[in-house]
């Protein structure tokens, strides 16, 4: 198994998509800020198809908040490929968690980037952090197969 296929066997789910012309910048090349809207396609559909909740209402029954986003390029994808967005949490603690990204060119299996991002529920009033409820984190767990590191008393 080589260091790819090492990478990618952590991850139970999968997203493809397909770039486009509005994707790239000036060299041709998908342009830096748009691998954050692939990580978002991830991230939304692994809350619809992995944990069976609509988004839409994932974030109007929740307020969920993007703490931080990274993304390590590694080559640059371009026009008309398939990229596979692998998605899945790593990390859950009280009141946020923690998504991993991997992003695969589809046909050669070229990496691409990697990423992560924290998300954190917080009060809508009050803006302060707040628990994520217990039927979500069990919904993550399950669907994790309890391969998530669970950060104890800390958000």
């Amino acid at each position: 198994m080589n260091e790819n296929e090492f990478e990618r066997e952590k991850f139970r789910f999968k997203v493809q998509v397909q770039v486009r012309t509005f994707d790239l910048d000036s060299y041709g090349i998908v342009h830096n800020s748009v691998y954050l809207k692939y990580f978002e396609i991830a991230r939304t559909e692994y809350i619809r198809q992995a944990l069976g909740i609509e988004p839409g209402r994932f974030f109007t029954d929740f307020y969920f908040v993007i703490a931080k986003n990274v993304c390590n390029y590694i080559t640059p994808a371009k026009f008309d490929e398939i990229l596979d967005v692998y998605a899945r949490v790593s990390k859950i603690g009280n009141s946020s968690f923690e998504m991993e990204y991997l992003i695969e060119e589809n046909k050669t299996r070229r990496k691409v980037a990697t990423g992560e991002t924290v998300i954190v529920l917080l009060n809508r009033e009050t803006f302060k952090p707040e628990p994520i409820p217990q039927n979500v984190r069990e919904l993550i767990l399950k669907f994790e197969n309890y391969d998530v590191l669970i950060k104890e008393n800390k958000s």
